[in-house]
């Protein structure tokens, strides 16, 4: 169950998802005009009208489900809280580091799925059995953020809305931190940059020149959390490659263009332990910090 679960939401799932999207598309607009009107008109909705992914107005009710338990078991990933969030503010997380897809992201603030740890005081208890940031962090509506282009696909990008998911743009963090206290913006900072310098076992952070998350945050008056995923590298094996190779200036032109860009890599498959697009199995500690006014 585990393994099935990840592989819903991984490469594996996603990839095949948007094909099957799009195929479902185009047979709906040349097969008919009885499939074509419905089709077409969607696909200008859901293009030009359906504001979801910049105001995260879509409710996301399939990040509760108990499939994701064992998603986050799978690793396992645990949230750990070390200080108070208050309700009454509103925040911008910025999550280190990217890894190849962000598996640590998603399972702790895309879903309620993650293992939780309370060790911000010393009176608190530990408490067995709590899982997900809303049990750690009550009050707070958080939203990951994610790339524009995964919204392009008709039909798979209701997938990732119904998990809460909204684009990186500008207008998106001024949109949800306008609602005020409650709201928080997960935002994976180092993008397809630190994509490409994965390193299995360490870190290389991207950071010094990403200032726009704090732009931002600070012109809706919000605090800045770093968290930190230890085992975020871990997951998938990455080969090592010359930056200076045909293939490094490749990876780099196809980021500056699209947005994003995956180094050679490999995780395991169903079922077999190597040579797959399934992360691995390895332990995920999210660490959510004090928070900084900007």
């Amino acid at each position: 169950m585990q393994t099935l679960s990840v592989s819903s939401f991984s490469l594996y799932s996603l990839l095949p998802l948007i094909s099957l999207s799009l195929a479902i598309i185009v047979f709906c607009l040349v097969h008919s005009r009885y499939t074509a009107i419905p089709a077409a008109a969607y696909v200008v909705w859901a293009r030009f009208v359906d504001k979801s992914p910049i105001t995260g107005a879509r409710r996301p009710w399939l990040r509760a489900s108990r499939w994701w338990d064992y998603y986050s078991e799978f690793f396992p990933v645990t949230l750990v809280k070390t200080a108070e969030l208050s309700p009454g503010q509103s925040y911008v997380f910025g999550y280190h580091p990217h890894g190849i897809i962000s598996v640590g992201a998603f399972a702790a603030f895309g879903t309620d799925g993650a293992r939780c740890l309370d060790i911000s005081s010393e009176d608190q208890p530990p408490r067995d059995g709590v899982r997900g940031f809303s049990s750690l962090f009550p009050g707070l509506e958080t939203r990951l953020v994610t790339l524009p282009i995964n919204f392009l696909t008709p039909l798979a990008r209701e997938y990732i809305l119904s998990m809460g998911l909204v684009t990186s743009a500008a207008a998106t963090f001024r949109s949800v931190l306008k609602r005020g206290p409650g709201t928080a913006l997960v935002v994976v900072v180092g993008g397809a940059e630190e994509s490409l310098m994965v390193v299995e076992g360490g870190m290389r952070i991207v950071l010094e020149k990403r200032k726009g998350f704090v732009r931002e945050a600070i012109a809706a008056g919000a605090c800045l959390v770093p968290v930190l995923a230890y085992g975020e590298n871990d997951v998938y094996k990455v080969s090592e490659r010359d930056p200076h190779s045909t293939e490094a200036r490749l990876l780099a032109l196809v980021r500056r263009h699209l947005g994003f860009a995956i180094p050679r890599f490999h995780g395991r498959t169903i079922f077999f332990k190597n040579g797959g697009l399934l992360p691995r199995r390895a332990p995920i500690i999210v660490v959510v910090g004090k928070p900084l006014p900007p």
